[in-house]
């Protein structure tokens, strides 16, 4: 299952709205769904992090390797857990005006189709909403109104 969204951040830098996807350990205080991470490993540019999110009634918890690519993007992987592959991509990118844009990805292929299903069910529109929280959680961190 993929799914995409992405929205303009006009008056942030790169350089913030990387340090907020980079923050993983504050994900649970403005990302929905997500209702734990803990950093196990730490390596240069990678992570390896515990994380636990609710879908519906679900609760479920996975480790992810996540990978650093300055200001740009961050890549952040698993098989573990309910996950055949899971693939999120969150990209900062800056436009030829000079205004920021995010955009996060999500390629999600489910060990067992009755999961899948809950999360087709439960997961409906989260990806807009994850872009929405980051830019609010945006706002919030550098002092201005979305």
């Amino acid at each position: 299952m993929k799914v995409a969204a992405s929205r303009p951040a006009p008056g942030y830098t790169q350089k913030q709205l990387f340090q907020i996807a980079a923050d993983i350990e504050s994900y649970p205080n403005f990302l929905p769904l997500c209702q734990a991470t803990r950093i196990l490993e730490r390596d240069g540019a990678r992570m390896k992090v515990d994380n636990v999110f609710r879908l519906g009634p679900a609760r479920v918890r996975f480790i992810s390797q996540a990978t650093f690519f300055a200001h740009e993007r961050i890549e952040i992987v698993s098989t573990d857990g309910p996950f055949e592959r899971l693939e999120i991509t969150w990209r900062i990118s800056l436009s030829e005006q000079n205004n920021c844009r995010v955009d996060f990805e999500s390629d999600t292929r489910f060990k067992s189709r009755v999961f899948g299903k809950l999360a087709e069910l439960f997961g409906a529109g989260t990806e807009e909403s994850i872009v929405d929280a980051f830019i609010k959680e945006a706002a919030r961190r550098f002092s201005r109104r979305e």
